[in-house]
């Protein structure tokens, strides 16, 4: 149940996976009742951006920080796989993205990020993250999300993956009753969370995103 519940809620707020109950038979013998969610593939991407085909990248399953490690495709590439145009092998505009993120000034980085990466679109997803306690995510283990450059706004969109641990089974070893919402105790290896709480208008926003998802769904 959590999973499903988890995908109905982030699908109000921002690309995510479809998930649906499953009988599932062999022959005709049933074997049980399965969780079926849609996959991160090319299907996913033409249904939720107007151009497809951009570079799609995902979380190592040993995490992913989106800390700045330098210029070069071999500095990320034991963090993040991409997962399409792998022929191209063009990290430039990630490792760009990665850049802006943890050094540009703080005067500037409003309305610097917002040029290159869905500012709304990851404020759900870390509201989301705190709201269920998903912290086998970025916000906690660095597992289990995606990034798509659309080429289409020009901004890196942050996707969801694998809720199956939402409502605080993977407690990251925190006290998932009674964490604080702003000031996470791993921030200093998640620029995606400290720069946004440190900047007091996103953060505005994120806590805006937090109450309408605990009055609402």
């Amino acid at each position: 149940m959590r999973e499903i519940i988890g995908y109905n809620i982030c699908r109000e707020y921002m690309p995510s996976p479809r998930a649906v109950y499953a009988n599932i038979y062999i022959e005709d013998e049933l074997i049980g009742l399965y969780v079926q969610v849609e996959q991160i593939d090319e299907k996913f991407l033409n249904s939720h951006f107007t151009k497809s085909g951009s570079n799609l990248y995902k979380a190592s399953d040993d995490g992913a920080t989106l800390l700045y490690r330098g210029d070069g495709q071999e500095d990320y590439e034991s963090e993040y796989e991409l997962k399409t145009n792998e022929k191209e092998n063009d990290w430039s505009e990630f490792i760009n993205l990665i850049d802006v993120l943890n050094n540009t000034p703080d005067d500037l980085f409003t309305s610097t990020i917002s040029d290159i990466l869905n500012i709304d679109n990851v404020i759900s997803h870390l509201a989301f993250n705190m709201v269920l306690s998903n912290f086998d995510s970025y916000t906690g283990s660095g597992r289990n999300f995606y990034f798509y450059n659309d080429k289409d706004s020009g901004q890196f969109n942050i996707i969801p993956w694998d809720l199956n641990e939402t409502f605080g089974v993977y407690t990251n070893n925190w006290n998932v009753v009674n964490t604080d919402i702003v000031e996470l105790q791993n921030d200093v290896n998640r620029p995606l969370v400290s720069r946004i709480m440190q900047n007091d208008s996103l953060r505005a926003i994120f806590m805006d995103r937090v109450f309408d998802m605990v009055e609402g769904a």
